[in-house]
Formats: structure tokens, C-alpha cells, sequence
């Protein structure tokens, strides 16, 4: 999620199984006026989240840009996904996000 050129549309196992959950989050990220955030679906990925709503019963969603760092090439889970790939822009916006979502700011 540190992505330099952060692009974070639906991914669509969140959106099949937790939709209010990934609604209110696109929401506040809009609400937000943060750019990163798209309203478009993305690819399925299956990743930490699934087993969460699998085996838990827990809602979860994945924030994830899959394109990292562009659909030809990608550092996740790689040894080149390091700190020197992130952006501190990128980071802000996820944190600003999680940090209202946790804390109940609307």
C-alpha cells in the first residue's frame, strides 16, 4: 500500500463478502478527498483477508494496489517489494483513512 503511484480500486472477494464494509470505507476515503481510492472493481486477489471470512466469520477487506509498481511488473511479496518502493504520500493516505475508520470520525 505504500505504492509511489497508488491506485486502490475494490478488490472484488472484499466486495462479494464484506460490501457495507468496503461501502463505507470508499465513502470515507471520498468523504476524505483522498485520491488513491478508487470507485472502479479490481481484481480478486486472495490474500490475508480471505481466511478472516472464511474460517472467522470476521468481515475483512483488502486495501491493496495490485499494480505495484504497474501491471507489467510487480514487487509484491518479492525481495524487491523494500522500504525505497514506498511513498510517504501513499502511506498518509491509508493511515489518514484507517485512523478516522478506527476512531469513529465521520
Amino acid at each position: 500500500m505504500g505504492d509511489q503511484h497508488l491506485h486502490f480500486p475494490i478488490e472484488r472477494f472484499s466486495y462479494s463478502h464484506a460490501p457495507q464494509l468496503v461501502r463505507k470505507i470508499w465513502k470515507l476515503a471520498n468523504k476524505l478527498n483522498l485520491p488513491a481510492f478508487d470507485q472502479s472493481l479490481g481484481y480478486t486477489i486472495y490474500d490475508d483477508h480471505v481466511p478472516l471470512w472464511e474460517n472467522a466469520n470476521i468481515p475483512a477487506i483488502d486495501i491493496i494496489d495490485f499494480d505495484y509498481p504497474h501491471e507489467y511488473d510487480n514487487y509484491w511479496h518479492t525481495l524487491e517489494d523494500t522500504p525505497d518502493k514506498c511513498s510517504a504520500g501513499s502511506l498518509e493516505q491509508v493511515g489518514i483513512l484507517l485512523t478516522y475508520h478506527i476512531y469513529g470520525i465521520e
